[in-house]
């Protein structure tokens, strides 16, 4: 996949050059999910996006932030505005499907961003579909439409319930399996519930 160029891309914002392409080993989004459900519902959609180390001393360097720590108001706006420039065409990576449709585009909010400790840098947002989604017909799919970036799974806990009606499912998630929309690259993650009637 072209990691690169959404590295030149996201530098391309902040007015910078980007480095070269071979001096850079590939990079990868650590997703994890949680979805708040309602019944049978599932009416919120958390997601959390880990970017690698290196990504987030690029990012982080551009603005003159300190390693560690909080990023200043303006860093934290600055860099957020970025990521919804250049991923919100796909609405940030994740389509979902209620059964065989695709419903309206959910809205997009609660942005926040932080460094960990390790220096990797963590943003976070919510979608709120329009309406409750049915959890037995649900599906999640995240993947980046421009094959610039690849979505993997966090190792602890990638995919997790809360809210009534969690108890009565289980989240199963699919990695790499074809995509249920119409596009060449395989789906980087897909997620789905089992749920007792």
């Amino acid at each position: 996949m072209r990691r690169a160029a959404l590295i030149a891309l996201v530098l391309g914002g902040l007015g910078l050059s980007p480095p070269e392409a071979s001096a850079h080993p590939e990079d990868e989004i650590v997703a994890q999910l949680a979805l708040v459900m309602n019944g049978p519902n599932v009416t919120e959609i958390d997601e959390t996006w880990l970017f690698s180390a290196q990504t987030s001393q690029w990012l982080v360097q551009s603005l003159n932030q300190p390693q560690q720590g909080p990023l200043s108001p303006d860093a934290l706006n600055q860099l957020v505005a970025i990521v919804r420039e250049n991923t919100a065409p796909s609405l940030f990576y994740t389509r979902l499907l209620d059964g065989a449709q695709e419903p309206p585009p959910p809205a997009v909010s609660d942005f926040a961003a932080e460094l960990t400790a390790s220096g990797s840098l963590r943003f976070s947002f919510v979608l709120r579909p329009v309406q409750p989604l049915d959890a037995r017909t649900l599906r999640l799919v995240l993947s980046d439409p421009d094959a610039l970036m690849d979505l993997r799974p966090a190792p602890d806990t990638p995919l997790r319930l809360t809210g009534d009606g969690a108890s009565a499912c289980v989240p199963i998630l699919d990695r790499n399996a074809p995509s249920p929309f119409d596009t060449p690259d395989p789906a980087s993650l897909i997620a789905r519930l089992l749920c007792r009637e």
